[in-house]
């Protein structure tokens, strides 16, 4: 889009030039019609590149939303690991007990003999 005459230039052109066009001499009319002709390329051009860059900004949206959907799967992840953590507490706790319970006769019985 550097470079290129904004739209509104264009039209005030094209239509500034068409009162006189009656009165113009082929040359001048052949001038206003290649001058009418680039304009027109280059609103197509414009709104070609305004179709691309719309694409590219709906495909970062696509990503985006593909993002976000991993993120949530993961926090769902994180949140029934944590679940599952508090859940398994107490078995690990009676389980760690169970291990120091043993030690500590262990060295019980080491110290008694």
């Amino acid at each position: 889009m550097k470079g290129e005459i904004p739209f509104h230039l264009l039209q005030s052109q094209v239509v500034s030039d068409l009162p006189t066009a009656i009165d113009m001499s082929d040359e001048e009319l052949k001038q206003l019609i290649e001058s009418n002709a680039r304009a027109t390329q280059a609103m197509l051009d414009n709104m070609a590149e305004s179709r691309l860059e719309r694409q590219e900004l709906r495909e970062g949206m696509v990503q985006l939303q593909n993002a976000v959907v991993q993120l949530i799967n993961v926090q769902s992840g994180i949140a029934n690991l944590l679940t599952s953590l508090d859940e398994d507490r107490p078995t690990v706790l009676r389980k760690l007990t169970t291990i120091e319970n043993k030690l500590d006769r262990l060295l019980e019985q080491e110290n008694a003999q």
